[in-house]
């Protein structure tokens, strides 16, 4: 049944969201799918060697994107993740399964969500079309993910589900070509905004902001000043913001805004997405 259950994870590459991995653990038997659509904004920037943004040469862009997890046991969970990518660029249309991800994630201490480490497998998957990619090699990546929360076994305080929530993580990417290792951080806000009551009909609201960074780890050399190049050093910022509603138990819809803040050697992109996600319990 897991062999099948796993298989069913490596076919959303297939459909290719990209979502956090290591966000959340599951249940031992419980699933979680998530599959939306995003647009770009405008079109695309490029920063360039020096950080000054640019205008590229590609009209706004669309993505299928696809992302699920399956609570292997109480202790771990599976994920696979995946996007389709449509873009119209000067050097011709493109479309492309851009580069999927598939991974393991381990709560640190056994009864709590707190501390949560993940490692995954990315895969070229944009080789499958015309779609370009900065890596079109095989890498992995290491991660961990700090989410503070109330102590669900202290039946002393009582949990408010109108709390705000922090969450805190770190990664190193590689490789398998001769592209520089990237790291990257993230924090999280959460802030509830409408407490979920079924018994009421009604399901709740809350909003999110998250702002990410990453850079390359070494590997600067001299290139052209305006291209970008993969296996050159780089720098990005990016944020984004979304609302999210509980439509049932089980569903939930999201509409987000992403946008990338400053980078150097690097795309920027602004883009907006709806998502539907839905979670089968054991």
């Amino acid at each position: 049944m897991k062999q099948i259950l796993a298989q069913c994870l490596l076919c959303t590459l297939a459909i290719p969201l990209a979502a956090s991995a290591g966000s959340h653990m599951r249940s031992g038997g419980e699933g979680f799918v998530s599959i939306g659509l995003s647009t770009d904004v405008g079109d695309n920037r490029i920063f360039d060697k020096s950080g000054n943004a640019i205008t590229g040469s590609c009209n706004p862009g669309q993505s299928l994107n696809a992302y699920g997890e399956y609570g292997w046991s109480y202790y771990t969970t599976v994920f696979a993740s995946g996007s389709l990518r449509h873009e119209d660029c000067a050097r011709g249309e493109q479309w492309g399964l851009e580069d999927g991800e598939i991974g393991v994630a381990r709560r640190i201490d056994p009864f709590r969500n707190t501390w949560v480490w993940e490692a995954s497998l990315l895969l070229p998957s944009s080789l499958l079309g015309n779609q370009s990619s900065s890596h079109d090699a095989i890498g992995v990546s290491a991660g961990l993910h700090y989410h503070p929360r109330a102590n669900p076994y202290d039946l002393t305080n009582e949990i408010n589900p109108l709390q705000p929530k922090w969450d805190f993580g770190a990664d190193i990417k590689g490789w398998f070509d001769d592209t520089p290792l990237e790291g990257s951080v993230y924090a999280q806000y959460t802030l509830p905004l409408q407490a979920t009551d079924w018994n009421l009909g009604r399901g709740g609201w809350s909003a999110s902001a998250r702002l990410e960074y990453s850079q390359s780890l070494g590997g600067t050399h001299a290139t052209t000043p305006y291209a970008v190049d993969s296996h050159d050093a780089f720098r990005q910022l990016e944020a984004s913001l979304s609302l999210r509603h509980a439509i049932s138990p089980n569903e939930g819809l999201s509409i987000g805004l992403q946008t990338t803040l400053a980078g150097k050697n690097t795309d920027g992109t602004s883009s907006i997405g709806i998502s539907y996600e839905k979670t089968f319990p054991k």
